[in-house]
């Protein structure tokens, strides 16, 4: 009994002591844990736990995809002191300027997968910096057509209304919109916009031909969607279609703007001058493509020469160009055929202008490609927004 008791006694002595060496060596344990790991420590094998964040530091928001990152920020908490190299923009600026353009050779075939070191920006003499620079591939488009239904057109009607379709429908994606309209002796919105294919596909049905005669000057007006408001007429409302398209249509909508014209380039009785619808269109950001459709010989029409001229006039001030098909259909769904890929390999350019003052004046803007076998396609400048005119101020005047 008496030996165990004393192993007894041993054991609670034996404890202790392990017990007091333990606590001893807590803090020493302690400090080793808060030692950085060293450099070829072994990584994390992606199954251990996450660190939990610290409580005391400022929460980090994620950045949405797609989003620009923020900048970070200095470590005094003050703004950067590197100066922006953009003018601050005010009511009294242009702000920045947009650009669409297509680019081709000598051989008139077009040109993708160009840069911006590539081109070039002048405005008014003055060279420009340029901003940004990207293909418009995926910017959205809205497509006005245009077609010329008055009596000259009669054998090529057929011929437009099918390959005016082909067009949409190799042209248009589920971000694009197209309308369409016919003139003669007056201007009808056959189909509002739509990518709605066999919608446009009635309305092109629907365009038919009209000189004005038995039905006061009002033809056949309002088949469709209904008649855009002109005065009566005789004649052929070429400009006049062209502004209401521009005007009421295009200016409304974002993104990418053109319309298609298919006619013959006579124009008889429109209020609208070749000089105003060009600077409705230029304000738009419109660009204008004409496909010149002629179904006779240019001996037999003695204005032939002066409307092909004007039609080169209007495409060519826009950003768009003309196509003469003659009164050839195999012509005209080439034609068509290229401006599609035209549509869709368009670039986008964006600069500040050096002159950043809104002065309502236009501004002749050149595109040029430092290779000198490329053609540049675009519009020739822009219209300037014009600065609100400031009310003067209102002198009190003291009581006598």
């Amino acid at each position: 009994m008496r030996k165990l008791r004393q192993t007894r006694i041993l054991d609670r002595v034996v404890f202790l002591c392990l017990l007091a060496l333990c606590l001893l060596s807590a803090p020493a344990l302690r400090a080793q844990s808060d030692i950085p790991r060293a450099s070829n420590a072994p990584a994390d094998d992606g199954n251990s736990m996450p660190d939990l964040p610290d409580p005391k530091a400022p929460a980090v928001q994620p950045t949405p995809p797609g989003a620009p990152a923020q900048p970070a920020q200095p470590p005094s908490g003050k703004a950067s002191a590197i100066p922006s190299t953009r003018p601050p923009l005010d009511a009294g600026s242009v702000g920045l300027v947009s650009m669409y353009f297509s680019v081709r050779d000598h051989h008139h075939e077009l040109i993708t997968g160009l840069k911006k070191k590539d081109f070039h920006v002048v405005e008014d003499g003055v060279p420009q910096q340029v901003e940004d620079f990207d293909s418009a591939y995926d910017q959205p488009i809205t497509l006005g057509i245009l077609m010329d239904t008055s009596a000259s057109q009669s054998r090529l009607l057929p011929a437009e209304r099918e390959a005016g379709m082909l067009f949409l429908a190799h042209t248009l994606t589920m971000r694009d919109l197209a309308f369409v309209i016919n003139f003669d002796v007056t201007v009808s919105l056959l189909q509002d916009s739509t990518n709605d294919l066999p919608r446009l596909r009635r309305a092109f049905d629907r365009a038919s031909l009209n000189d004005g005669g038995g039905s006061g000057g009002r033809g056949t007006a309002g088949a469709g969607q209904g008649t855009i408001p002109v005065h009566k007429s005789h004649g052929t409302l070429l400009y006049d279609a062209v502004y209401l398209a521009v005007a009421e249509k295009l200016q409304k909508e974002v993104g990418r703007r053109a319309l298609v014209l298919l006619t013959d380039g006579d124009d008889h009785g429109s209020q609208k001058s070749l000089a105003t619808v060009i600077e409705a269109a230029q304000r738009a950001d419109a660009a204008i493509y004409v496909i010149l459709l002629a179904d006779h010989l240019p001996s037999e029409h003695p204005h032939f020469h002066d409307a092909e001229s004007q039609m080169r006039r209007l495409a060519e001030q826009t950003g768009g160009r003309l196509l003469d098909v003659g009164d050839s259909a195999k012509k005209l769904r080439a034609a068509l055929e290229q401006l599609s890929h035209e549509i869709h390999d368009q670039y986008l350019l964006t600069y500040l202008p050096r002159r950043n003052q809104a002065d309502g004046r236009f501004r002749h803007v050149e595109i040029k490609a430092n290779d000198s076998d490329y053609r540049v396609l675009s519009r020739r400048g822009y219209w300037a927004p014009k600065a609100p005119a400031e009310e003067p101020s209102v002198q009190s005047v003291p009581a006598k």
